[in-house]
């Protein structure tokens, strides 16, 4: 767990709003709504870092948190990254500090994680989060993909939210703000995330990663505003390539008739079965090629992701047209909808490929 503020990229909205919560009174529960990938938990564990740190509990000066310049120290008021509070957290073992998410608690003995976040683990939280600070800051729980509680453990959250401590944060981070009830989001202060821009995504990998210009710019274009992706890209050249694969494997698709699409599902099958971030992958590749068949009609090549097959994606709209391609963007949301819903993956690929607009010959 680690939490330096100069390293988070983008955001400055939600960094000011959490900048100032530092300087005044902290809120008792916070969802931070947004993409996966955009920074959402990173953000998270630097304010935990900052409630508790021994500088600003000991009140030596205001928070200028989040500083956006990363090439500078960070600035007087920030968490030290020194005292042990802050070694503790970025160690994963301060004691009143928890990170929550599906794994927690879990079996390690299970073949597959868990679907949701244990109702055990997080009345067990309910629990602690009764009893003092142990370090004389604030007790944060941060519950990763809240939106994976089942519906027992929302019921438990509640009744913490409704009559909650004095020092205690609870940090939520979500994708789907419609999996979280009415009665959880009444009680929390929302922060939204949205994609880091691609811009300042490419500057973060030249700046604080070393990164070539020319391959940050084609990293910050693949990554789509994610810079969990665009580490990974960065960091491993054969994670790269597999993601290649998902893109051509999607425009592959997406080229061909309905016969052969389905025709390729047992071969998907096997290659994404017991793996549903493979699925997912997939799902997003067919997303960023249609999101680009869109933007070649529009004529804002620009802001393609996928340069190298702007040729292809131009091609299809000009066999489909801009109709074919927002239907395309919509069967892809409720292919990925249904998959959050647990219908079964072939089912969920099968009624997508067969929806998906078809491309006639050549001519």
């Amino acid at each position: 767990m680690t939490a330096t503020f100069p390293a988070i990229v983008g955001h400055p909205r939600p960094k000011r709003s959490l900048a100032a919560a530092i300087a005044g009174t902290p809120g008792h529960a916070y969802l931070f709504l947004g993409p996966t990938g955009v920074g959402k938990h990173s953000v998270a564990v630097a304010f935990a870092r900052a409630l508790n740190c021994a500088r600003h509990t000991s009140g030596d000066s205001p928070p200028s948190l989040f500083d956006d310049q990363p090439s500078l120290p960070a600035a007087r008021g920030d968490a030290c990254g020194d005292c042990r509070s802050c070694r503790l957290i970025d160690a994963g073992t301060h004691p009143d500090v928890r990170v929550i998410d599906r794994l927690t608690g879990a079996d390690e003995r299970r073949a597959r994680a868990p679907r949701n976040i244990s109702v055990e683990v997080v009345r067990a939280a309910t629990i602690d989060a009764t009893r003092r600070p142990e370090m004389g800051g604030r007790r944060v729980y941060i519950i990763h993909r809240a939106d994976e509680l089942s519906l027992p453990g929302f019921d438990a959250l509640l009744k913490t939210l409704e009559e909650p401590a004095s020092s205690v944060t609870f940090l939520l981070t979500a994708v789907d703000e419609g999996l979280i009830p009415s009665t959880i989001l009444s009680r929390c202060l929302i922060v939204r995330f949205g994609p880091v821009p691609r811009p300042d995504l490419k500057d973060f990998l030249v700046i604080q990663h070393g990164a070539e210009d020319s391959l940050a710019e084609r990293i910050a274009r693949a990554a789509d505003g994610s810079p969990a992706i665009a580490l990974e890209l960065l960091a491993d050249g054969a994670e790269g390539k597999r993601r290649l694969g998902y893109f051509a494997e999607a425009l592959t698709l997406s080229r061909a008739p309905v016969a052969d699409r389905l025709a390729r599902v047992d071969a998907l099958m096997r290659t994404h079965s017991g793996d549903p971030a493979r699925t997912t992958e997939l799902l997003r590749a067919l997303t960023l090629v249609w999101r680009d068949v869109v933007l070649a009609h529009t004529a804002q090549r620009e802001h393609a992701v996928l340069t190298g097959l702007q040729p292809d994606a131009e091609a299809l709209n000009r066999a489909l047209g801009l109709d074919a391609a927002r239907d395309a963007l919509v069967a892809l949301v409720s292919a990925k909808r249904q998959l959050d819903e647990n219908v079964q993956t072939r089912m969920a690929l099968e009624l997508l490929l067969m929806r998906l607009p078809v491309p006639g010959p050549a001519g």
